[in-house]
């Protein structure tokens, strides 16, 4: 871990990961979307997460099967799944995804 990423150490997930795996969530639709967003909504670095993740993204680094910055992200996501995760992510850095990978 570089200097750059030691918020990871105080992140709400660092003491549970399992409870942040995307096949812990109700399956689909917009329980699944809550459940995310709570796992995450009171994380003291949310902020640096949704960015780091979008930085991914965009780089094309897509996660898979996880909740990250209070979206889950889906085993093979069709795109209209990724859709969800990416607005809940633009919302949080207050801009689009630029060229997010398919």
């Amino acid at each position: 871990m570089t200097d750059d990423q030691v918020w990871r150490l105080k992140g709400a997930c660092i003491d549970d990961m399992d409870a942040y795996d995307s096949q812990q969530l109700p399956r689909h639709g917009r329980k699944r979307a809550e459940k995310a967003w709570r796992l995450c909504a009171d994380c003291p670095v949310l902020r640096n997460c949704a960015e780091q993740t979008a930085r991914d993204i965009e780089s094309g680094r897509i996660p898979v099967g996880v909740v990250v910055a209070g979206a889950a992200y889906h085993d093979n996501a069709s795109n209209g799944r990724r859709t969800d995760a990416y607005r809940t992510l633009e919302f949080l850095i207050g801009r689009p995804l630029s060229n997010p990978a398919a």
